[in-house]
Parts: C-alpha cells; sequence; structure tokens
C-alpha cells in the first residue's frame, strides 16, 4: 500500500508529539507545591522585506558612452519606422556594419509594404564588457517592447501575438577616432528578460 508523503509527514509529526506528551506524563508522582510564576514571553514578528539589487550603472566615461549611444541608437529607430517620410541616412549618424546594414535593409522594407511602427523601446541597462581594444564595448540591455507594434497599411498589426514583451539584447559598440563618435555596430537578441 502506497502512502501519500504528505499523509506520511503528518502521521510522523503527530506521532512525535504523542511521544513527547507520554514523556512528559512519566516519572515522578510528586508534586512540586511552589507555584511558578507565569511570566509573558514578549513575541517578536518580523517581516523580511527583500532589497532590491542596485541597477547596474556605467563605471568609466567611454562605458558610460557606449550605453549612451545604444540609447540613441534605439530612439532612432523608433523615430524612423514611425515615420515613413524620414530620411533613413539619419541611421549613419548611430550605427555601422551589421547594424546599419540590417536596419537600413528592414527599414526599406517596412516602407515598400506600407508598415510602419508605434510605441517605443524602452531600455534597462544591465551590464556591459570590454571589447578588445579602449575603442569597444558590448552592451547588454533588457528592451521592453511590449508597447511595440508593427502596423500594415490597412492599420492592422503585423506583429505575432508570441512576441515576447522584453527581449535581452546585446550590442557591440564601436568609437571611431576619425571623428570621436561612438557607432552601434551590431546587435543581437540573445533571450527573454
Amino acid at each position: 500500500m502506497a502512502l501519500n508523503k504528505g499523509r506520511c509527514a503528518w502521521v510522523t509529526s503527530v506521532g512525535l508529539a504523542l511521544s513527547m506528551a507520554l514523556v512528559g506524563c512519566s516519572g515522578s508522582t510528586e508534586v512540586d507545591s511552589t507555584p511558578t510564576p507565569s511570566t509573558p514571553t514578549p513575541s517578536v514578528s518580523a517581516t523580511l522585506t527583500p532589497t532590491p539589487s542596485p541597477a547596474p550603472t556605467p563605471s568609466t566615461a567611454s562605458e558610460q558612452a557606449a550605453v549612451d549611444t545604444v540609447v540613441s541608437y534605439l530612439e532612432v529607430l523608433d523615430k524612423l519606422g514611425s515615420d515613413p517620410e524620414s530620411d533613413l541616412n539619419e541611421l549613419n549618424t548611430v550605427a555601422t556594419g551589421q547594424a546599419l546594414a540590417q536596419w537600413q535593409h528592414d527599414l526599406m522594407q517596412y516602407r515598400v509594404q506600407g508598415w510602419r511602427k508605434v510605441g517605443r523601446q524602452v531600455p534597462a541597462f544591465v551590464g556591459s564588457t570590454p571589447g578588445s581594444s579602449a575603442s569597444q564595448w558590448f552592451v547588454k540591455m533588457c528592451i521592453d517592447i511590449s508597447e511595440v507594434d508593427l502596423l500594415d497599411a490597412t492599420g492592422t498589426s503585423v506583429k505575432s501575438p508570441d512576441s515576447p514583451s522584453r527581449v535581452l539584447t546585446e550590442f557591440q559598440v564601436d568609437h571611431q577616432l576619425a571623428n570621436d563618435t561612438w557607432y552601434v555596430a551590431t546587435d543581437e537578441v540573445k533571450e527573454t528578460c
């Protein structure tokens, strides 16, 4: 016969309490005639409130510049995606390499299909690591995209209903010494956050 684990624990604790009661009842039959004063024991009730960990912050000027560049990059993508009349060359001010090529292609496809983006991405800095030189950072952001949608020419959403509301994205950010400007070179969604 199989016993439920919860029932076994209950039987064990009742058995333990019963044996302690029996031990307390056995022994001497003498009664102590001196009454012992009953002193109330103060009870202390403490509720532990978890203290949230402080949000990470960039620790160097170059790291802060890289993080600021990612924020600007996301703002430009929001602007260009929401206004089909905006100048796609503005992307050149915040992106280079793979990120530039990918978003030029994607934004042009949006415009050809009559799509436009509504809402804005809300990034939260997660952390960063230095790259292979002082001119490079890998920045991780948790991006809230729950209020972002992509609408077709009729105003109907083309966003997948299975889309996550927050994504962890890693950005490679490079500093170009020639014009003393930081650019997002790559962006890669890693997972949800």
